[in-house]
């Protein structure tokens, strides 16, 4: 597939929404906003400087900090070198920090973080000054390199909680075809407002709208650590109009003290994805006034795999919906040919120009094209809708019968006694392996004996969990998912 005449770069699409409205509130930050025509200016100036520290096309900017204007301004001067952007989750503790740098082989970091002493790049300290920092240095005078279907534009680890970390390789074309799903998919424009609260090297943060916006003149505020109250505040404050969150985000939002989305009228596009979106937390968003759009994505896809439209929700409270316009999903059996019967579960596949064929090994980028097996498994409805019941690394295998902890996730939600919970595997001398649920106790938590007649509802016998761990909090990995790894080892 081929699209030689279509202009991927952000930079040209910064510059054009300069042409169109050079004064509107660009990027929004603590302390500052930036017009469409200050971040221009920005992105040249730290061209300039990267392309003073030897950063040249294919050369790798790593950034490990929390939520800054410099994911998105680094990423449009990377562009404008040809090199490759590479935000890294600031939450990681300092060795996972240390081994994805040396993966990655970054020309430097900018980082707000202090325990950088062993890393191998040039380390830039990230300042409360820096748009002042940033306004030494003259723009540049060099065009912008030209973005082609194959140019590298970012490299964003996933967070490897199944083996080792990944290294996909998104190229510009990659993420201008998530960028078109999403518009199609949810019905924004450049008009529109963005808050974003989730990690901004995760892809959810970093091409869940984020970069489309800023790079077409919209407005995206970034929020660098999420706290509800505050969260609420600022999506009044800016009349933002859309934001993508995991569920426990907002689970929190719609759990605050008075919440209702009359308080938010310009809020009309609210992203849940990163985990299922079960049928309690879609039913208390819509009493709030809030109507979810259920979002599927990976990082491999550049965020866009499948989404729930909104007039579907009320029938359909957990399917993940339909593959986006330029995405091909499909259902495989253990053979890989695909699988068109209606409640038939099989491994998920995607493809489509959106999808990667790059991949980080060894410092090398090496090329696999092919559809690429997600690891999740799914099946469709008599709809043609596609529901995700979890993960194929994740299933346990008790007495011969394979058990997906997603779905007795979803099976104990409504319970009374329970404020979270998370279903794992644990050795069994009988079965090989039987379920187990890890919970945060509530009010009157259940006994195991009442949380197994209440899933009985839901799900077979065979399906239900035989222990009960009750603890103050359940682990959660870089994303703010569950850790199952970690829950099971509390079993």
């Amino acid at each position: 597939m081929s699209f030689s005449n279509v202009d991927f770069s952000p930079v040209s699409h910064l510059k054009r929404a300069v042409f169109r409205e050079p004064d509107k509130v660009n990027l929004v930050f603590p302390g500052g906003q930036l017009t469409a025509e200050e971040s221009l200016e920005v992105v040249s100036r730290l061209a300039n400087f990267l392309d003073g520290e030897g950063v040249h096309a294919g050369d790798v900017v790593s950034l490990v900090c929390a939520n800054h204007p410099l994911h998105l301004l680094t990423y449009a001067a990377c562009a404008w070198l040809g090199a490759i952007v590479n935000p890294i989750n600031v939450r990681l503790s300092g060795a996972e920090v240390t081994d994805l740098l040396r993966r990655a082989r970054p020309k430097l970091v900018f980082t707000d973080r202090a325990d950088c002493d062993s890393w191998e790049a040039k380390v830039v300290p990230i300042r409360q000054d820096w748009l002042h920092w940033l306004g030494g240095f003259s723009p540049i005078t060099a065009q912008p390199v030209e973005c082609t279907e194959d140019t590298p534009a970012a490299i964003i680890f996933t967070s490897g909680t199944t083996g080792e970390p990944k290294g996909p390789v998104l190229t510009h074309a990659n993420l201008w075809w998530g960028w078109r799903n999403l518009r199609e998919g949810f019905g924004y424009d450049r008009r529109d407002t963005l808050a974003v609260a989730v990690p901004l090297s995760h892809i959810g943060g970093f091409n869940g709208l984020s970069t489309d916006l800023f790079c077409s003149g919209g407005t995206v505020v970034i929020v660098p650590a999420f706290r509800p109250a505050e969260l609420v505040q600022t999506l009044k404050k800016w009349h933002v109009n859309t934001m993508f969150a995991v569920p426990t985000m907002f689970k929190a939002l719609c759990s605050q003290p008075d919440f209702t989305a009359k308080d938010l009228p310009d809020f009309r596009i609210p992203l849940v994805g990163g985990s299922p979106l079960d049928r309690d937390l879609a039913l208390q968003m819509i009493s709030v006034g809030l109507t979810p759009i259920h979002v599927w994505g990976m990082t491999e896809a550049a965020a866009t795999c499948t989404c729930l439209p909104q007039r579907l929700l009320a029938d359909h409270p957990i399917a993940a919906g339909r593959a986006f316009p330029y995405t091909r999903v499909e259902v495989c059996d253990d053979s890989g040919e695909p699988v068109t019967e209606p409640g038939v579960d099989g491994e998920l596949t995607i493809s489509g120009p959106n999808v990667v064929s790059r991949w980080l090994r060894q410092g090398q980028i090496v090329l696999e094209e092919a559809p690429l097996a997600t690891g999740d498994v799914g099946h469709w409805d008599e709809e043609g809708l596609l529901t995700i019941v979890g993960r194929s690394k994740e299933i346990v295998i008790s007495g011969g019968e394979n058990i997906h902890p997603a779905e007795v996730d979803r099976a104990l939600a409504g319970i009374a006694g329970l404020k979270d919970w998370c279903t794992v595997g644990a050795a069994d001398p009988k079965w090989g392996e039987t379920i187990a649920v890890v919970a945060v106790p509530g009010q009157n938590p259940p006994s195991l004996e009442q949380v197994r007649n209440w899933a009985e509802k839901y799900i077979a016998r065979f399906k239900l969990p035989r222990k009960l761990v009750l603890v103050d909090q359940i682990p959660l990995g870089p994303t703010g998912k569950h850790d199952r790894r970690a829950a099971a080892k509390l079993v």
